[in-house]
């Protein structure tokens, strides 16, 4: 659980954008994995270099309080299951969150620790009530090649549809990148506007997820459990195109065919019809996935239509 270079050099670009920092929550005590020159030299790109800059971070140690007093915070408070780094306040996040943390602070930071935690809807819930209306939530995540890094590695579909509007939130910004320093910035396509899932398969860097989301309003959070998109519009369309008086082989060809649908309803019967056959079964899942393997060039470089470069 830290900050990094790249995930210093987006909290000075929140702060730039507007973001306050006055009581700040981290889960874990984070760890500074900077070094004093680079932090001086992205505080200066920045223009957020004051006069007391060394004193404040000697305070800090090792840790990130002084990075967070330096963007501006007044209070710095940290919550762990364990007070073996010195956290603020000793907390299972498995359990929800005392009320009294509920809409207490302006900024929120995960430097790494929600996919460690078991019962991560109960955390990353808590994380959300503890934003105050106005407020950001900044999640620092392992979204590709981190498998056994903690119990999870996670990805845009998740944020996006649990940090919406449905749960009085909406993203501000998502960015992927490999977890370099220095790594180019990809801006992440919601896979709602995409109309079609935002994966990562190849690729020989670990990819990180940085995910600022703004509380817009107070509401029941996960009243509803989020689903994912591309399933939500299937069970829509195939609700309106297919009532049940209607649901005959026939009924079905002419509803895809109008529905622009028939390549996946052709699919669909291929399949089925051989998966009644379990020698032809295997024989063609071999096949397509030896196909799928060599064609799949799922990388955030490959895929410019879903992960926009930036500079920003």
């Amino acid at each position: 659980m830290g900050i990094e270079w790249n995930t210093l050099k987006f909290l000075l670009a929140c702060r730039q954008a507007g973001v306050h920092f006055t009581h700040t929550l981290t889960l874990g005590r984070q760890t500074l994995f900077v070094g004093l020159p680079s932090i001086r030299m992205l505080f200066k790109r920045y223009g957020a270099l004051p006069p007391e800059f060394g004193e404040i971070l000697e305070k800090g140690g090792n840790y990130a309080e002084g990075i967070f007093k330096l963007l501006g915070a007044e209070e710095v408070t940290s919550i762990d299951k364990s007070d073996f780094e010195g956290a603020s306040v000793v907390h299972d996040m498995n359990v929800p969150l005392p009320m009294e943390h509920n809409s207490r602070y302006e900024f929120v930071f995960d430097g790494g620790t929600l996919e460690h935690i078991f019962h991560f809807p109960i955390a990353l819930r808590s994380s959300m009530e503890a934003v105050k209306i106005g407020g950001h939530l900044l999640l620092h995540t392992p979204a590709n090649n981190y498998c056994g890094h903690g119990f999870y590695q996670l990805s845009p579909e998740l944020y996006y549809r649990a940090l919406s509007n449905q749960n009085g939130f909406e993203i501000v910004r998502m960015i992927a990148f490999e977890a370099v320093p220095g790594a180019k910035w990809y801006d992440v396509v919601d896979p709602a506007i995409a109309r079609q899932r935002v994966e990562i398969a190849h690729g020989k860097q670990r990819v990180l997820l940085l995910v600022l989301a703004k509380r817009v309003r107070e509401t029941e959070i996960f009243k509803t459990a989020p689903q994912q998109s591309d399933y939500f519009t299937q069970w829509n369309v195939r609700n309106k195109s297919l009532p049940d008086a209607e649901r005959s082989a026939f009924a079905g060809l002419r509803n895809a065919w109008s529905d622009g649908r028939l390549a996946p309803f052709v699919q669909r019967c291929l399949l089925n019809v051989m998966r009644s056959n379990g020698m032809i079964h295997m024989h063609a899942s071999r096949l397509s996935a030896s196909i799928w393997s060599r064609n799949r060039h799922l990388s955030m470089k490959a895929q410019s239509h879903l992960f926009h470069p930036t500079e920003r």
